[in-house]
């Protein structure tokens, strides 16, 4: 798989230049995502055998999750400091979708967790014994 080079991000920078204004800013967290999940992307070591759609898979994936996170993210970054929100809209965007495998192995973690709570829950926190 070809990695992403400075022709793509210069073409998605200038996208979010020339659309933002436009679309207004879920089309800025989008490319803004975008890019950074092409930066994980590009940092994951190549594997031949992996099919074309790994790489489609991990970018909509990438900026998924940094649509989901971007919202409370912004709002802490307002709470706890001055930055305005239009300000740091494309940072956190950037950075979460970079961030996408980091995001998703804590998000499985969770999930593990959670469901081994319910499933104690249910058991009534009876451990098998073994004997």
């Amino acid at each position: 798989m070809t990695e992403p080079g400075p022709v793509s991000f210069s073409l998605l920078a200038a996208a979010i230049a020339l659309l933002g204004p436009v679309l207004g800013p879920y089309a800025l967290v989008v490319f803004a995502a975008g890019v950074g999940a092409a930066a994980a992307l590009s940092k994951r070591p190549p594997a031949e055998s992996a099919p074309r759609w790994y790489g489609i898979k991990f970018l909509a994936m990438g900026t998924t999750v940094a649509l989901l996170l971007t919202g409370p993210c912004i709002w802490v970054v307002t709470k706890y400091t001055d930055m305005p929100a239009n300000i740091a809209l494309i940072p956190v965007a950037f950075a979460l979708g970079l961030a996408k495998t980091k995001f998703t192995d804590l998000i499985d973690l969770a999930l593990e967790w959670m469901a081994a709570k319910v499933r104690a829950f249910l058991t009534g926190g009876q451990r098998g014994t073994g004997q």
